[in-house]
Formats: structure tokens, C-alpha cells, sequence
């Protein structure tokens, strides 16, 4: 966070705006170069018994982790009502609103991790069988969708 915030102080100075820009833009440059630099590299103690792993050596790792099965909907298909995440799935040519637990997401996808009916106590995983109605802004509960 304290990278980020430093990073957008010095965006302008980057930028040379103002008296004097082109003179202090190459620092700006190389301030955010070392913040960006910096945040990505990661420092790991390892054991070490054989004594292999000599001090400035550097290693290339693939860190693997298990995630929660999900399903990858267009981001248009989840929408907010007050502070609960919904998306509406197609049953019987009709619109219903379900509350949604979301994983992670971007522009163009949104990843749904478990969805709740309403008035339904327990959350139901995602199987992919779904049929989702986007976009969720333009969609009410029971609206017929063709």
C-alpha cells in the first residue's frame, strides 16, 4: 500500500509537469522503477544444510495453491443490491436473484464462488449447469428472459 501511494505521489513528478519537470522527471522515473521493482522481489529464508544455496544466488520458484472450484461469469452478470453481490439465473424463462459469493475478478470476467436463493439459509456451490441472465443492472426478480 505505502508503494502504491508513493508511486502515485511521484506519477506527476514522472510526468515533468510544471517549472523545472524536465529536470526532476528522470528521478521521478527511476523512484517508481525502484518501488516497482522492489514490491515484486521477495526475500525467503530456505534451509540450507549442504550449503548449496550460496548468498546473491537467485532461484526461480513455482508457488502452486488450491482454490475453491468457481464459475467465470461475464462481470456485467453480477451486480449489487444495498451491500450483497447478486446475479440472476434462468429457471423456467425467468429471471431469479441470487445472492453471490464472489472469488476474484477483472473487466471482462467475475469468478462466483457459491450462490444463496432467498429466503435459503445454506449457500449452494456452482456446478457450471447454471444458465446466468446478464446484464444484471438491466434484469428484475421473475422478469421474463428469453
Amino acid at each position: 500500500m505505502t508503494a502504491a501511494a508513493m508511486t502515485a505521489g511521484m506519477f506527476p513528478m514522472a510526468l515533468g509537469l510544471g517549472e523545472g519537470g524536465d529536470q526532476t522527471a528522470p528521478l521521478g522515473r527511476a523512484v517508481i522503477g525502484g518501488l516497482v521493482a522492489g514490491t515484486l522481489r521477495t526475500e525467503i529464508d530456505l534451509p540450507n544444510p549442504d550449503g548449496k544455496v550460496r548468498p546473491g544466488m537467485y532461484v526461480v520458484a513455482r508457488l502452486t495453491a488450491e482454490l475453491p472450484a468457481d464459475w467465470a461469469v461475464p462481470a456485467a452478470a453480477v451486480g449489487k443490491v444495498g451491500d450483497e453481490s447478486v446475479m440472476y439465473l434462468v429457471e423456467g424463462g425467468k429471471a431469479v436473484r441470487v445472492a453471490v459469493q464472489l472469488h476474484r475478478g477483472d473487466a471482462q470476467y467475475t469468478q462466483v464462488r457459491r450462490y444463496r436463493r432467498p429466503g435459503a439459509a445454506d449457500w449452494t456451490d456452482v456446478t457450471g449447469a447454471e444458465s446466468v441472465a446478464t446484464p444484471a443492472a438491466a434484469l428484475a426478480d421473475g422478469q421474463p428472459v428469453p
